[in-house]
């Protein structure tokens, strides 16, 4: 096993309808490379048994990848945006590395680009795709501005300092598994089945809380779209 191996996974969550998306993104993952092309991916199907049977049986000859039902994470066995929230964060106790990164099923890999470990770790560090309060308010998904200011009361903080260095909650992000393991000491579930805080907001407001983002995280200033996935919605 290499360094990159040794320090990062990749978490994707999928359901019926992204299905064959998901398997796709994998192929190019292994084809072309994704901080590494023999990455260890794991692939929680947020769906049903019958789904989660089908997606296995998919991807059985594919090296590096490991599979997960989502009502192993204590959600129900059905699809829906508030399970695959959650099931983002309870990973991190399966994760074996000190990070792991989310990847949308929905998107694919940038064509003929291979996406570097430099391009989403630098200096011991993470990057991030940093994102203002304020535009997160005014733009088509304002209500995550909410989630925020929830994630913010619940854990008792300002966003004040970090206003306009707020996580995007756009994937890729690059998760510190032991301190969404420590998170998941002091939360559970209902904050998101309860439709009051998003996952990368809660897990963000936690590192304001414990004074972590400047030790983890270094911000993206320029992003360059070839370090990015493409988004692939229809």
């Amino acid at each position: 096993m290499n360094t990159t191996n040794q320090l990062v996974e990749v978490v994707i969550v999928t359901y019926s309808v992204d299905q064959q998306r998901c398997v796709d993104l994998i192929h190019s993952i292994r084809q072309q490379g994704f901080i590494s092309k023999n990455i260890q991916i794991n692939v929680i199907v947020n769906d049903t048994s019958d789904v989660y049977n089908n997606f296995t049986h998919s991807v059985q000859d594919i090296e590096n990848v490991k599979t997960f039902l989502g009502s192993e994470f204590e959600v129900a066995p059905t699809r829906g945006w508030r399970s695959q929230q959650w099931t983002k964060l309870a990973i991190a106790k399966n994760i074996k590395t000190p990070w792991y990164v989310v990847i949308d099923s929905d998107q694919k890999m940038y064509p003929d680009h291979i996406i570097e470990l430099e391009d989403w770790y630098q200096d011991s560090r993470a990057c991030y795709k940093p994102v203002a309060l304020q535009t997160i308010e005014q733009g088509d998904y304002k209500w995550f501005a909410e989630y925020y200011k929830n994630a913010a009361k619940f854990w008792n903080i300002s966003l004040d300092k970090y206003a306009n260095s707020l996580l995007s909650e756009t994937p890729p992000v690059m998760m510190h598994t032991e301190s969404v393991v420590n998170m998941l000491l002091h939360c559970n579930k209902s904050l998101i089945f309860k439709n009051l805080v998003h996952d990368f907001g809660l897990y963000w407001t936690y590192l304001i809380k414990e004074n972590l983002i400047e030790k983890l995280y270094t911000p993206i200033l320029n992003v360059n779209k070839k370090h990015l996935l493409i988004h692939e919605r229809v």
